[in-house]
């Protein structure tokens, strides 16, 4: 695994080369390693499972399929036995202009609500990417910071709770709704 490893520290350096204006690169993490049975065996398996976040525009099984074929042309890997199962996660990028209907009407809210909003790109994954995927446009708003999501103790002010509120409630109530 060891060999496995190095290989994709050469492929996600491939990948750094690629740029996105708004989210930067793709990027390629090991977050699992499985293995071995006792401190005194030779393991029999190893396992490690890979975080590949895509651009908006990357197709993730293409993706995927980038990422095998990369592992089994490498020659140091000749001869081992590799396994390389499709994603079990899957999840598209996401890009809407900043000229589109959703976003001006959203940052026109803000405006009222007196709560400038920033178009920025995210290198998370929400919900949004499922309805653009499908055609819906849709941008990500909402209070807090990223930095306290997925934590042991998340949070949220209840000051960006209620000037959140303020903002969808000229968004909601502007023309009819989005």
């Amino acid at each position: 695994m060891a060999k496995v490893l190095l290989a994709l520290e050469r492929y996600d350096a491939e990948l750094r080369m690629r740029h996105h204006p708004l989210v930067g690169s793709p990027t390629l993490t090991v977050a699992t390693i499985q293995g071995g049975r006792g401190l005194n065996l030779v393991p029999d398996r190893c396992a490690i499972g890979i975080d590949r976040r895509t651009l908006p525009q990357e197709d993730p099984l293409t993706a995927w399929d980038e990422l095998r074929l990369f592992l089994l042309s490498q020659p140091e890997l000749q001869g081992l036995p590799i396994e390389i199962p499709p994603p079990l996660l899957m999840h598209w990028g996401m890009e809407l202009p900043a000229d589109s209907l959703p976003v001006l009407r959203l940052k026109e809210a803000g405006e009222r609500a007196y709560c400038p909003l920033t178009l920025s790109g995210v290198r998370y994954t929400t919900d949004a990417s499922e309805l653009v995927r499908a055609n819906i446009p849709a941008c990500v708003f909402g209070p807090g910071s990223i930095e306290q999501a997925h934590a042991a103790e998340e949070w949220v002010a209840i000051e960006q709770v209620l000037l959140a509120q303020k903002v969808l409630e000229h968004l909601i109530g502007d023309e009819g709704g989005v």
